[in-house]
C-alpha cells in the first residue's frame, strides 16, 4: 500500500512557501503597521507630522500612474469638501463611497512604495479615519509591492465596532490602574423572549466578521477593469461566499433545534425580530437598536436620497424574470445567456451590483446596496433623528440575524438558476477505475474557548517610544472552536493521475427531525476542504488534517506581537517569515465545524475525487493553500479550477442513484459532539434575562 501525507500542494506547479523577509520588506511591514496604529491621532509618530507638513502631492504627479485620485484628494481637502474626521463612514452612502474610491486610487496608483507611503501619511492627516483605513487596507491588498504584507485585524483597529460598549467602558476604567490588564467580555446573553440570542456566540465571532469584511475588500463592488487587474469570477465568488455563510449559519441554528432562516418578505413590509448590537462608534454614537415587528419603509434622507421598497421589488422581479428566461439584458438589442457555467458569475455580478454595463446597471439596479439601505435604515428611514449607520450598513453586517434573512432571498435566486441548468450525468462525474473504498474521520468535538485581542487603539495617548511601550490592554472573549481532526481516505485506482479531492458537510435532518433529501442536503452543504494530490495505481491512503483546509484561515497575529516580531527581525534577533500569496480573506479555522450537540448530532460527509488535469486552468498561476480557495478565489490571475464552485453539488439531483452508484463519490454519516464546560453553563445561566 502506498501512503501519502498530503500537504495541500498544487501538482505540476511551484508551491509558494514562506520566505524570510529582507530589510526592505520588514521596513514596509513596519510602515504599514504604523500607518494603521491609532488612526484617530494623525501625528502619533513624529515622522508623520514632518511628512504631512512638507509633502506636496501636486508637485509629484509624475510619481502616480493616474492622477485623478490624488488631485481630487488635495482639491477636496483644500476646499473643505472631504468627509470630516470623526464622522461615521459607510460604504453604502454614495458620497462616502465616492471619496473612498478616490482615496484608494491615490494610494493604488502611486508608482513606488515611497510615494505610496507619503501619500498614506498625507491621507492620514486630511481624511476621515474610517475612510482612510478602508482605502489604505484595500490598496495594500491589491498593490504588487505590498504582496505578503500582514494587516492587523479590523477588530484591533476599531475594537469598539466588535466589542460591546460595557467592555470598552471597563477598559477605559482600568487603563493606568494595572499594566497589561485584561477585560473579560460578556459578548453574549440569552433571553427566553428572543431565541435568536442563543446564536450570539457565533454571529458575534470576531474572525467571522473580519472574514466578511476582508472579502468585501478583496472583491470590491466598485472595482474597475482600468485598475489593471481583473477580479476573476467575482460574481460567482460573491454567490459562493454568501451561500457558504448562509449554510454554515443554518447548521449552527440546527445545533440548537432552531429552524433554518426564512427570506425577507418585501410584500409584507415588516421585520419580525429586533436586534441590539450593544456597540458604539469611535465618536461615541451608538449602533442603532432595531425593535421587533418594525415596518420596512421607503428611505428618504440626505445620505441615500430616495430608495423605494417598490424599486427593490422591481429589481428583484427583473432578475427573477431573467433567471426564468435564462438570459440577461446587456444593452439595447443585446442579451447574455445564463444557460452555462459562466451564468452564475453574470448573475452574481448583477445581484452584487458589480456589473459595468450601464444599461444593465440601470435596469437591474443595485439590489444588494438598496436592500441593505432599506433594512439598515428601518429605524430612521427619513433621517429625522440623525441616527448613526446600522450594523447592516457597515462591514460588521454578519452580526445581525437579519443579514442572513436577506442572503436567503438571494440564495433562492441562485438556487433557481442552478436548478434550471442541465443536471450532471453519471458519465460527467464518474471516473472509471477510481473507487473511494472508505473514509474514516477522527473524533469531531467542539467546545468554547477564551480568545484575547488587544484594545490599544481605543486609547488617545501620545507615543512613548519603543523603550517605554507598556503591555497592551486586552479583551478576552469566548468563542466556539473544535478539536483538531483528520480524514483518512482509502482510494483504489487503476490509473495514476492528479486528483482534486473535495470534502463537504451537510445536515441530515431539519429542526423538526425530518430527513433532508439528497438534493436538499447538496444545496445546504458546506465545503470543508478542497485539495490537489497525486493518486498512484493501486491502493492509496490519503491523510488530511483539518488544519490544512484550503477554505479556512488561521487566527490573526495581534498587532502588539506583530510589531515586536518585525522589530526583532530588524535588529537581527529573529526571522520574520512572510508569504507573497498570503490572504486576509478566509473562513475562520476555529469555526470549521458547527457546534453539534452534547449528545451528538449526525451530519452527512461527502468526499468526491475528480481528475485535476481535466479541470485545471492552463494560464492560472496558483498555489492552493489556506484562505486561498473556494470562498476567496485568487488575488492575482485566474481561478485555477474550471469547474463551478460547489461542484458537483451545485446543480439539481433528479436521480439520487447517479451519485450513489458513482464510485469516486463517497457518502458517510458522522457525528459532532459539543463539550459543554462548567463555566460556560454558569455563564449562560447567569445572563438569562426573563
Amino acid at each position: 500500500m502506498i501512503k501519502f501525507v498530503l500537504l495541500a500542494f498544487l501538482v505540476g506547479a511551484a508551491v509558494a512557501r514562506p520566505e524570510t523577509a529582507n530589510k526592505e520588506f520588514l521596513e514596509r511591514q513596519k510602515a504599514v503597521l504604523q500607518l494603521l496604529e491609532k488612526v484617530q491621532i494623525p501625528f502619533y509618530y513624529k515622522e508623520f507630522e514632518e511628512i504631512a507638513q512638507t509633502y506636496q502631492p501636486l508637485q509629484h504627479l509624475q510619481n502616480y500612474k493616474y492622477t485623478e485620485g490624488i488631485k481630487y484628494l488635495v482639491k477636496a481637502h483644500e476646499q473643505h469638501e472631504l468627509m470630516p474626521k470623526s464622522k461615521i463612514f459607510s460604504l453604502y452612502y454614495p458620497e462616502d463611497r465616492k471619496q473612498a474610491i478616490y482615496l484608494f486610487e491615490a494610494l493604488y496608483y502611486a508608482k513606488d512604495f515611497e510615494t505610496f507611503y507619503k501619500t498614506a501619511v498625507y491621507a492620514r492627516y486630511v481624511a476621515n479615519e474610517q475612510m482612510y483605513v478602508y482605502a489604505l487596507t484595500t490598496a495594500v491588498m491589491h498593490r504588487e509591492d505590498t504582496r505578503g504584507i500582514k494587516l492587523p485585524a479590523q477588530y484591533e483597529i476599531f475594537p469598539e465596532h466588535f466589542i460591546n460598549s460595557r467592555a470598552i467602558y471597563q477598559a477605559y476604567k482600568q487603563k493606568g490602574m494595572k499594566e497589561g490588564s485584561t477585560v473579560e467580555v460578556k459578548n453574549t446573553w440569552f433571553s427566553k423572549k428572543n431565541w435568536e440570542t442563543l446564536l450570539q456566540y457565533y454571529t458575534n465571532d470576531l474572525s467571522l466578521t473580519t472574514h466578511y469584511h476582508n472579502f468585501g475588500k478583496s472583491f470590491p463592488v466598485w472595482w474597475q477593469y482600468v485598475y489593471g487587474k481583473q477580479l476573476d469570477r467575482q460574481g460567482e465568488l460573491y454567490f459562493y461566499a454568501q451561500h457558504q455563510l448562509l449554510n454554515r449559519y443554518n447548521m449552527e441554528r440546527l445545533s440548537h433545534n432552531m429552524p433554518t432562516v426564512r427570506e425577507v418578505q418585501w410584500d409584507k413590509r415588516y421585520v419580525k425580530y429586533g436586534f441590539n448590537p450593544q456597540t458604539i462608534y469611535r465618536n461615541g454614537e451608538e449602533f442603532p437598536v432595531r425593535y421587533d415587528d418594525m415596518e420596512i419603509k421607503d428611505v428618504h434622507d440626505k445620505k441615500y436620497g430616495k430608495i423605494l421598497v417598490r424599486d427593490v421589488q422591481d429589481y428583484e422581479r427583473r432578475i427573477r424574470s431573467a433567471i426564468d428566461k435564462q438570459f440577461v439584458l446587456k444593452g439595447e438589442y443585446q442579451v447574455q445567456s445564463l444557460n452555462n457555467t459562466e451564468g452564475v458569475n453574470v448573475l452574481g455580478q448583477i445581484i452584487y451590483g458589480a456589473h459595468e454595463n450601464q444599461e444593465a446597471h440601470h435596469y437591474y439596479g443595485k439590489l444588494n446596496t438598496y436592500s441593505h439601505a432599506l433594512l439598515g435604515r428601518i429605524v430612521d428611514p427619513e433621517g429625522k433623528y440623525n441616527m448613526a449607520p446600522s450594523v447592516l450598513e457597515q462591514d460588521v453586517a454578519v452580526r445581525d440575524p437579519l443579514y442572513y434573512n436577506l442572503k436567503k432571498q438571494y440564495d433562492q435566486m441562485f438556487q433557481k438558476h442552478k436548478y434550471l441548468l442541465r443536471p450532471y450525468t453519471k458519465e460527467e462525474i464518474e471516473m472509471n477505475g477510481v473507487t473511494i473504498e472508505d473514509v474514516q474521520v477522527s473524533e469531531l468535538k467542539t467546545y468554547m474557548e477564551p480568545y484575547e485581542i488587544t484594545l490599544s487603539n481605543i486609547f488617545d495617548e501620545t507615543y512613548k517610544g519603543e523603550q517605554e511601550q507598556e503591555q497592551p490592554m486586552k479583551a478576552k472573549v469566548e468563542r466556539l472552536t473544535h478539536k483538531p481532526f483528520q480524514y483518512q481516505i482509502q482510494v483504489n485506482s487503476q490509473q495514476e493521475f492528479n486528483a482534486v479531492v473535495r470534502i463537504f458537510l451537510a445536515p441530515k435532518k431539519n429542526a423538526f427531525g425530518q430527513k433532508y433529501s439528497a438534493q436538499e442536503q447538496a444545496w445546504k452543504a458546506m465545503e470543508l476542504d478542497t485539495f490537489i494530490t497525486k493518486i498512484q495505481t493501486g491502493k492509496n491512503t490519503l491523510l488530511r488534517k483539518s488544519a490544512e483546509s484550503t477554505v479556512t484561515i488561521n487566527d490573526y497575529t495581534n498587532m502588539f506581537d506583530l510589531k515586536n516580531k518585525v522589530k526583532d527581525a530588524l535588529q537581527g534577533q529573529g526571522e520574520f517569515m512572510f508569504d507573497k500569496d498570503y490572504r486576509h480573506c478566509g473562513f475562520p479555522a476555529h469555526l470549521l465545524l458547527p457546534r453539534g450537540k452534547v449528545e451528538g448530532q449526525e451530519y452527512a460527509l461527502f468526499v468526491y475525487i475528480s481528475n485535476y488535469d481535466q479541470e485545471k486552468v492552463s494560464d492560472a498561476q496558483f498555489s492552493l493553500k489556506q484562505g486561498v480557495s473556494s470562498i476567496c478565489g485568487t488575488m492575482k490571475g485566474k481561478y485555477p479550477l474550471s469547474k463551478p464552485l460547489g461542484y458537483p453539488l451545485d446543480r439539481a439531483i433528479p436521480e439520487e442513484h447517479v451519485f450513489k452508484t458513482t464510485k469516486n463519490f463517497f457518502y458517510k454519516n458522522v457525528v459532532i459532539y459539543h463539550h459543554q464546560q462548567q463555566h460556560h453553563e454558569e455563564f449562560n445561566t447567569k445572563f438569562i434575562h426573563h
